[in-house]
């Protein structure tokens, strides 16, 4: 027993440190896509750019990675027999072959007894005078008006594949999202299900844009890049509270002229005043408002201090 969990753990060692290798290999391309600081968690951009991660798109779309991928399962009709779901994997063992390139070899096991013959398959050019595959013709232009039957057992194509595959890994894609529970995006009720659907609205078009839904920004509570120790996220504008986005929205008193506009604007588009943070991200409508609240307050730009009456400009 022992033994067996020393190779499972290992095995389990092996797979994190390749998915670690393939996303720290392409965070800076995710970062720099989303135009958001190096401290943005790697999960946070690669949900905002609607996408797998890389290992498990490479499971999606390329069968020839070195690492296996997870089993899959595809649901028969109840009446299946073994042996025609022995054939259906079979058909479909021979459907994607076809995908791999040329040079590839392939050998297919499966555990039916077949008659005790050797078992060749042949390429046969349609409507080329072949009498086996005109009869068949024929039984099948006889099918189409016969009397209609259960299917012998569910066949897939290959769109339904893909969309099995697809529903899977994102799945397993949001799964890992939720336990890894990168606060801010939780916090607001997103996740990469809700971002490609409910909340397709929400893109990280600007950096004001991407500041806001990551809550990476020029904010004094959260200090984008080292400062020197202790580190003081007190509002610099009013001095009465931490500078946080609830702050900013709906508490600091430097704002209270601004605020009362967007709160007259969201009465007119939106039917009501937002008292939570997740109600700003709830529609088209609402997140139109506070990209112009944001953009005017100017508190998500690098100046994002204030100045003394000292220092501005007195030339006449």
């Amino acid at each position: 027993m022992r033994e067996h969990l020393c190779v499972v753990t290992g095995e389990k060692r092996i797979k994190d440190n390749r998915q670690h290798c393939l996303r720290s290999t392409q965070r800076k391309f995710y970062i720099h896509a989303i135009r958001e600081f190096r401290t943005v968690p790697t999960l946070t951009a690669i949900a905002l750019l609607r996408i797998l991660p890389l290992d498990l798109k490479g499971f999606f779309f390329s069968p020839l990675l070195s690492f296996p991928p997870p089993n899959l399962s595809i649901p028969l009709a109840p009446h299946c027999s073994v042996f025609q779901a022995e054939c259906f994997a079979f058909r479909t063992a021979l459907t994607d072959l076809c995908s791999l390139p040329p040079s590839l070899s392939a050998a297919i096991s499966f555990d039916s007894l077949l008659p005790s013959r050797n078992l060749t398959l042949h390429w046969v050019n349609s409507h080329s005078g072949n009498l086996g595959n005109c009869q068949a013709d024929t039984l099948a232009k006889e099918a189409t008006v016969a009397p209609s039957l259960p299917p012998q057992y569910t066949l897939a194509s290959k769109t339904t594949h893909h969309r099995f595959l697809s529903r899977h890994f994102w799945s397993l894609w949001e799964d890992e999202f939720i336990s890894a529970r990168p606060s801010f995006f939780l916090k607001l009720g997103l996740t990469p299900s809700s971002l490609s659907s409910s909340h397709n609205f929400l893109l990280p078009s600007s950096a004001i844009a991407t500041g806001l839904l990551t809550g990476h920004t020029f904010i004094a509570a959260f200090p984008h890049r080292k400062t020197p120790s202790p580190f003081d996220p007190t509002c610099p504008h009013c001095n009465q509270a931490p500078e946080t986005m609830e702050h900013i929205f709906f508490d600091c008193p430097n704002l209270d002229s601004l605020r009362a506009t967007f709160y007259q604007k969201c009465l007119s588009d939106l039917g009501l005043i937002p008292t939570s943070f997740p109600q700003l991200f709830s529609s088209s409508k609402a997140w139109a408002l506070i990209i112009d609240f944001a953009t005017h307050s100017n508190r998500f730009i690098p100046s994002n201090i204030p100045q003394s009456s000292s220092d501005s400009d007195t030339s006449t």
